[in-house]
């Protein structure tokens, strides 16, 4: 059926009529819609992950130490070259369709994936990572643009604190599930049982996961004349270069960049020191992503709440602070005797992780209501893009790490480089908060 306008009751509504609808009936017409677009992004998160999490246990166990972060690195290189085509195709096209298109990539993409997981054929594997990483770039945009489609923006925190919780249970239940289905024994026609549930779990989900995004809202393009970025990641510079007139935006971009750089970090050093430091199982060592994880999904609803009518900047340094000593405190987890040591790491990881979501959701949140409608992909993108220089970073500074470090040492080092990062922002967001 053709996607109309007048299909759609929220865009029915002309500008003049929006203006006398209450806020908690748009918030009430934007709810199914959110429900379609929350389900399909937690779904890929879901399959990402899961992907991502069994690649590194199966490499972890088959001696392949340094290839977790040569993915990580190659994981970041389609969102370097591709953002700004990401972002506009996300101005350029209905959104909607964008999303559809991208979720057909993850389905034949990961389709492939499959295959490379059930034969541990590697070179497979590392491409399908890369593919990913591209169906990704795409997809992000796209989905990140439609919230203020059909959300007041004094909701969009609000629905991004849902969001990044809702996603956030995608990922760490991705996650926990590949280290369990890997656990599982037996072999079917000389395959073994446990990667043949991942490759199909990954066929499934991604067939679920596009069957839903045909229920993400229709919209209109925002700029059908945006021109083609035909610069590349050369584009995306120059839109964070254009940023430096807007002070607030800017600090939001470089302190979004150090916390992606800190969390790609602290992921593949968690698998690590579960695996090899402490000798633990693969489910055991993905329940340490896992409380990390539940951790996020609690700081992303407190951020929620926490929000009242601004964009929250404000909770950053002191998130940031939080973050920087709970990392600390998860690098001392081997001086506890025992188990102690990882009902102490997992307690650690999880406030680390409820500082995590009071960083996320403010500043995700920003960069969808900062900008215009028309420039609202190009600006969603260039965050993206400055993120992935960090996850590439902290993928290229893991493969020496990982040799001649301990992971916990390594996670006391990231605390005492993120506490000054907390005091170098207080005077840039502290400003932000609102009167009581």
């Amino acid at each position: 059926m053709a996607e109309t306008r007048e299909s759609d009751p929220f865009l029915s509504i002309s500008p003049p009529q929006a203006m006398t609808v209450s806020l908690p009936e748009q918030i009430r017409r934007g709810r199914l819609l959110f429900v379609a677009m929350a389900m399909a992004y937690t779904l890929g998160n879901f399959n990402d992950n899961f992907n991502k999490q069994a690649v590194s246990l199966l490499a972890l166990s088959h001696h392949h130490p340094g290839l977790p972060g040569i993915i990580t690195i190659l994981f970041t290189i389609p969102f370097l070259l591709f953002y700004a085509v990401a972002g506009w195709l996300a101005d350029r096209f209905p959104r909607k369709r964008v999303i559809i298109a991208s979720k057909l990539m993850e389905l034949i993409f990961l389709s492939l994936g499959g295959v490379g997981i059930m034969t541990l054929n590697w070179p497979l594997i590392v491409v399908v990572i890369t593919l990913m990483a591209f169906q990704a770039t795409i997809f992000g945009p796209a989905l990140s643009g439609c919230i203020p489609d059909i959300y007041p923006e004094s909701y969009v925190v609000h629905a991004n604190a849902r969001l990044t919780s809702v996603t956030t249970a995608g990922i760490l239940l991705g996650v926990v599930a590949a280290g369990l289905v890997l656990n599982v024994n037996g072999t079917v026609h000389g395959l073994p049982l446990g990667r043949l549930l991942a490759a199909c779990s990954l066929v499934v989900v991604s067939i679920v996961g596009l069957l839903v995004s045909f229920g993400v809202p229709y919209r209109p393009a925002g700029n059908p004349r945006e021109p083609f970025p035909w610069a590349g990641p050369v584009s995306s510079i120059k839109d964070l270069w254009d940023f430096r007139n807007d002070g607030l935006l800017t600090a939001s971009v470089i302190m979004y960049t150090y916390f992606w750089f800190i969390a790609g970090l602290q992921i593949l050093f968690i698998n690590k020191m579960g695996k090899l430091q402490f000798g633990l199982s693969d489910a055991t060592t993905s329940y340490l992503a896992l409380s990390e994880m539940l951790g996020v999904v609690i700081g992303s609803l407190a951020a929620g709440k926490i929000v009242a009518k601004d964009n929250g900047l404000w909770m950053t340094p002191g998130a940031t602070a939080a973050l920087a000593a709970f990392l600390c405190l998860s690098g001392l987890a081997p001086v506890f005797p025992g188990t102690g040591k990882i009902i102490f790491l997992l307690s650690m990881l999880a406030c680390a992780g409820v500082a995590g979501g009071l960083m996320m959701v403010p500043l995700g949140s920003f960069f969808q209501t900062r900008p215009s409608p028309e420039r609202r992909g190009r600006v969603i993108a260039a965050a993206g893009f400055a993120s992935s220089i960090g996850l590439l970073v902290a993928g290229v500074i893991y493969i020496p790490l990982q040799k001649h470090l301990q992971s916990s040492t390594v996670f006391i080092i990231m605390g005492l480089l993120t506490l000054p990062v907390a005091v170098v922002v207080i005077p840039i967001f502290k400003r932000h908060q609102p009167v009581p």
